[in-house]
């Protein structure tokens, strides 16, 4: 199943920005932080509460060292 997500342009930007010192596609590097988000929440949340997780923080590039440090991803 094909899935397309909007991201707003900052958060594009970092994304690309922490694919790229991370030796990966954009693409990969976000399906990394959705399988390290789903995979970290207990077996009783849907996809959905995961999505309203990710909705609910807020759209700012300089957090996005925090949410991968609480996704448990590596920072090099």
């Amino acid at each position: 199943m094909g899935l397309t997500i909007t991201l707003p342009e900052n958060l594009a930007k970092a994304i690309a920005k922490n694919a790229k010192q991370a030796h990966m596609s954009p693409t990969q590097f976000a399906l990394n932080l959705l399988e390290k988000a789903i995979d970290s929440d207990n077996e009783s949340s849907s996809l959905n509460d995961v999505v309203a997780r990710i909705k609910s923080l807020p759209i700012n590039p300089h957090r996005m060292r925090q949410l991968m440090q609480w996704l448990g991803i590596r920072i090099g």
